[in-house]
């Protein structure tokens, strides 16, 4: 919620006298929502690395499941991170394996 600099809920005319022109001077097409900069704001978290958690409580979502529904497309892709992350452990034991000489076996 955006509050006047009073503390008191902005009024219907923030709109037209204060983001309006702020969108022109910025630059900005005439057609960004005031909506939209809630969406910026995730994309920018998701951006930086936020947990999805993090965002949720940020937005207000009730659900974890209703932030991944309105921004999941947004995250870097799962399958892709595991992957690498099986790349890596594979590399890590055939490097150990070939310094050895013997047959390296993953633990947990």
């Amino acid at each position: 919620m955006f509050s006047s600099a009073e503390g008191t809920p902005l009024r219907r005319n923030f709109y037209r006298r204060h983001y309006k022109p702020a969108v022109k001077r910025a630059g900005l097409p005439d057609t960004l929502r005031f909506h939209d900069l809630r969406h910026t704001c995730a994309a920018l978290l998701i951006a930086q690395g936020a947990h999805p958690k993090e965002i949720q409580e940020r937005l207000g979502h009730s659900t974890i499941q209703l932030t991944f529904d309105c921004y999941g497309h947004l995250l870097p892709s799962l399958d892709e991170r595991l992957r690498d992350g099986l790349d890596t452990t594979w590399r890590t034991v055939e490097d150990a394996q070939a310094q050895s000489g013997q047959l390296v076996e993953l633990r947990r």
